[in-house]
């Protein structure tokens, strides 16, 4: 993941969409962390992590899968392809890879 992440922020950083890229990346990455926090931590854990004061992010209200509908350029579909495997469930929850 660590390897994904630093490619496309490689490749939004100065991108002329830099700002709307981000955002989706952004929010996709919120997507990513709650739900691994509510559906693969413990009980214990998120007690545990709630007692040191880490706070989960908000999700945004934005839906940028019709932004990422016909992505205008190679960066753009990578940063949308990433968004969209991080906002639904069927990542982790399927015997089938997300479509390409």
């Amino acid at each position: 993941m660590q390897t994904t992440w630093a490619e496309l922020n490689s490749l939004v950083a100065g991108h002329p969409d830099e700002e709307m890229l981000h955002a989706i990346q952004r929010d996709g990455h919120c997507h990513e962390t709650v739900m691994w926090f509510v559906h693969h931590l413990s009980e214990d854990i998120k007690h545990l992590l709630g007692a040191t004061g880490i706070e989960m992010p908000l999700l945004t209200y934005t839906d940028h899968r019709p932004k990422c509908q016909q992505p205008e350029h190679s960066t753009h579909k990578k940063v949308c392809k990433l968004y969209q495997e991080n906002v639904v469930c069927a990542d982790c929850h399927s015997n089938v890879s997300p479509p390409k």
